[in-house]
């Protein structure tokens, strides 16, 4: 099969061939229940080839209209992938809403859809959200990955920040040492290197002038790319304690997106099955 071999274009395609060739069976103005469900299932197969192929906007042309569990999740899992925070949300709502879908279905749902809160930051409420789902989740799979979610934010936010006012400072007071730090040590030592030289020579340049008489020159303009430097020192170092707190958090988001929205794991979860024939 053209799916489980990774062939996922012609996997598409001969799934469009089926779904064209039941709607084609299919009889205008008749109510076909099982011409109907054929042509949902084959719909969700196409937007899982499209899924994996990360035509994630094109795969919500086919994971639209349907009432089965796999493909509401399936298009929820594919909003989400695009970054559409609201329609995810939407997505979420129309699942917990509905009375097709069984207790442990919708805790999925709410389990895929808690990415949500983290993907916006709010580790406080998604500390909470995910709490409550390990405690009231249906099945003790979805339970323990809630509960390890909950722990994984507790971590994150007992990670010591640097404070950009700290690492400004200390640039001040010593050029580098904020960079150092905020563990930027390439950054720290460059920092270092250039301001000690150019003030350096200043300095030196500054004393060889008087002695020999001559009005300040060379140690002016050592002296203005000193103080170039030494600005830039500054503010590099503040920057360096943001972008060191902000990889922690990209580094962490990065680290959920990996569990919630892994393909084989939201292909499982959606119960698509895949056989030989249709």
């Amino acid at each position: 099969m053209f799916y489980r071999r990774g062939e996922y274009n012609l996997s598409r395609l001969e799934y469009e061939k089926a779904l064209f060739g039941a709607g084609r069976r299919a009889f205008p103005g008749k109510h076909d229940a099982s011409a109907k469900g054929l042509q949902e299932r084959l719909r969700t197969k196409i937007g899982l080839t499209l899924i994996r192929s990360r035509q994630y906007r094109k795969s919500l042309f086919y994971l639209s209209g349907g009432s089965s569990f796999s493909l509401r999740y399936l298009r929820l899992y594919s909003v989400l992938r695009q970054g559409m925070l609201r329609g995810s949300l939407y997505e979420k709502a129309r699942i917990e809403s509905s009375s097709l879908y069984s207790p442990a279905e919708k805790d999925e749902a709410r389990l895929l859809a808690g990415a949500i809160i983290l993907e916006n930051g709010a580790y406080q409420n998604a500390e909470v959200y995910f709490h409550n789902l390990s405690v009231t989740g249906k099945r003790p799979e979805l339970r323990q990955i809630a509960e390890k979610t909950y722990e994984d934010i507790k971590k994150y936010k007992n990670i010591p920040r640097k404070s950009p006012l700290v690492a400004g400072v200390l640039s001040a007071i010593l050029p580098g040492s904020g960079q150092y730090y905020a563990a930027h040590r390439a950054d720290a030592f460059t920092a270092f290197y250039f301001n000690s030289l150019f003030i350096g020579s200043a300095a030196v340049t500054y004393n060889l002038e008087r002695a020999a008489g001559h009005k300040p020159g060379a140690s002016v303009f050592f002296g203005v790319i000193g103080l170039f430097f030494y600005i830039t020192n500054i503010i590099g170092g503040v920057g360096s304690a943001k972008r060191w707190n902000l990889y922690q958090e990209r580094k962490f988001q990065q680290q959920i997106r990996d569990r919630f929205l892994n393909i084989d794991y939201a292909e499982k979860q959606s119960g698509v099955s895949f056989r030989t024939g249709f």
